[in-house]
């Protein structure tokens, strides 16, 4: 079962020993907004990349059928935002 995590500023996400993401939205305020997820923390491999239009247009991205049932991550999975008022709501 998937469990919602949102985020509005930059972040860790979920628990720091692994896991699978399996969906991820983007919905920027004013601004463009962006969003990349890092295995491993903050300093760590970057796994994905989202942009989002300042339209009000949400980016979307349902993982959920990649490999084992989303996109796999090792240690700290970690949330970078950019954009001033964008959400970000990752399903672990």
């Amino acid at each position: 079962m998937s469990r919602p995590v949102r985020l509005t500023a930059s972040g860790n996400v979920g628990g720091a020993s692994g896991g699978v993401v399996r969906k991820v939205s983007l919905t920027p305020a004013a601004a463009v907004a962006t969003l990349t997820l890092n295995e491993n923390g903050s300093g760590g491999t970057a796994i994905l990349d989202m942009q989002a239009a300042a339209s009000g247009t949400s980016a979307f991205s349902d993982l959920s059928d990649h490999g084992e049932g989303g996109l796999v991550y090792s240690g700290q999975l970690y949330a970078i935002i950019g954009g001033a008022g964008a959400l970000v709501t990752v399903c672990l």
